[in-house]
């Protein structure tokens, strides 16, 4: 329920916007006259999406942060597992969304494909955690005092990220890294 109160303003017609639509857009025009002015509209309730995530041997996994992110930008909503491996989205409207996330012993997850909401809820959904991948490497050239202020970051062209420092010899190592694409930066000394 919106009300509005606009004295003095000649009257005219003025689009309404529903800024929870994504991406906003018009509910219709409002003829503001002198006065009080009053719009009552409901918002879409929308649907649920609901799932599971396990590891790669099947079990249940609890703490692992989910992001649903729109595909048309604007929708984004966090969720955590619980300790069943079940979560859910409430109030999610029809489009397509891109689902990853990450643990804090198992690393990054994403599905491969969008999901798609069009009208109904969604169910059964699994987002299943691989082994994945290791990554060692050394950082060269650089003093003890200097290694300590390295951060080395990889971030997957899934959407997730990584961090780690070196040790006193420059090595560092991901586990776990999902498959797919991931570039490596680091930040150092200067």
């Amino acid at each position: 329920e919106v009300e509005s109160r606009r004295e003095g303003v000649p009257p005219a017609p003025a689009p309404f916007v529903d800024p929870h639509h994504r991406p906003p857009g018009p509910l219709g025009d409002l003829e503001v006259k002198p006065g009080d002015n009053r719009l009552d509209f409901q918002l879409e309730a929308g649907y649920e999406i609901r799932g599971r995530v396990l590891a790669d041997d099947g079990r249940s996994v609890a703490g692992t942060w989910l992001w649903l992110s729109s595909l048309v930008g604007g929708d984004n909503r966090r969720a955590t597992s619980s300790t069943d491996g079940s979560f859910s989205f409430q109030g999610v409207t029809d489009g397509r969304y891109r689902l990853h996330g990450g643990h804090p012993e198992l690393g990054e997850v994403a599905l491969e494909e969008p999901l798609r909401v069009a009208g109904s809820d969604l169910s059964g959904v699994e987002v299943r955690f691989s082994s994945g991948g290791v990554l060692d490497g050394r950082i060269v050239g650089l003093g003890l005092d200097e290694l300590a202020s390295v951060d080395i970051r990889a971030f997957s062209s899934q959407g997730g990220s990584r961090w780690t420092r070196p040790d006193f010899e420059g090595r560092f190592r991901f586990e776990r890294l999902a498959p797919g694409t991931w570039r490596l930066v680091a930040h150092g000394p200067g």
